[in-house]
């Protein structure tokens, strides 16, 4: 019944526990996902040994996406299948960001985000992705989060993103941490919105909708 996404750095495990063998650094990173587990507390990520690989092949406009989900499968089946995380935040190779104090676009193999080539390159590794997740029944539990605390001048930015996922990945949510506002309706499958911004006629208007509500 719990939705929840803690950060868990393991960069930060590592300082803290001095680690520096690559088997130390993913055993003491799976005691605090057992530790998780065991609280019924879900992180942004489950996967930082176990990564979906994504290479690119060929030349210029001909490239395409060759996606390895081996690591990555077998470290879901465990953390979702098994211990019931209940969500994880899915990084997206290329995409930009920001805050509300600045952002930027992304690029993939050389192309910026909002070209042609970079649209078809997006498309081909996020759909594969995608399509992935949803017939191992992953999808659900997967959201994005590429973007904190916009500005409302940071609104018409954040929609162009949330439009370029959409097209390439249909059917992955897209988290924001942002109150619900007119600007944003239609683009937000997720609202993360500080506690004093929700109302409970706020939270039934977006649940009418088809969309989550969180808080922070």
């Amino acid at each position: 019944h719990l939705r929840s996404a803690l950060g868990l750095s393991t960069h930060e495990i590592n300082r803290y526990h001095q680690l520096t063998k690559p088997e130390d650094k993913q055993a003491v990173y799976d005691k605090y996902l057992k530790n998780f587990a065991e609280h019924r507390i879900s992180p942004y990520s489950f996967f930082d040994y176990a990564p979906i690989n994504i290479k690119f092949t060929g030349d210029k406009t001909n490239k395409q996406a060759k996606v390895d989900f081996t690591q990555f499968d077998a470290a879901a089946k465990r953390w979702l299948d098994q211990e019931k995380f209940t969500g994880f935040s899915l990084p997206l190779r290329g995409m930009g960001g920001g805050t509300f104090q600045g952002r930027h676009l992304g690029s993939l193999e050389g192309f910026k985000e909002d070209t042609p080539e970079f649209a078809r390159l997006f498309a081909d590794y996020l759909g594969q992705v995608t399509g992935h997740l949803r017939e191992r029944g992953w999808l659900d539990k997967a959201y994005t989060y590429w973007f904190d605390e916009p500005d409302r001048k940071d609104y018409a930015f954040v929609v162009e993103g949330m439009k370029r996922i959409k097209a390439a990945g249909p059917g992955l949510r897209r988290m924001l941490t942002e109150q619900p506002e007119p600007e944003l309706f239609g683009h937000v499958d997720i609202w993360c919105g500080l506690t004093p911004e929700w109302t409970p006629e706020k939270v039934a208007a977006r649940r009418a909708a088809g969309e989550e509500v969180w808080w922070y």
